[in-house]
């Protein structure tokens, strides 16, 4: 029963090393589309109080 343990870790070991940074990826990827809608957001509102 030992045996598959020690092939699997090396396997989950890759795949959570592949998934971490992918995960940041998308996180900031969402911030980063948050904060441009709130400022598309802001400067739509201030577009229009100025017109």
């Amino acid at each position: 029963m030992a045996t598959p343990l020690i092939d699997l870790s090396p396997v989950l070991n890759t795949i959570i090393g592949l998934l971490g940074p992918l995960i940041s990826l998308v996180l900031t990827i969402q911030i980063f589309r948050m904060v441009l809608n709130l400022l598309t957001g802001t400067i739509g509102t201030l577009g229009g109080v100025v017109r």
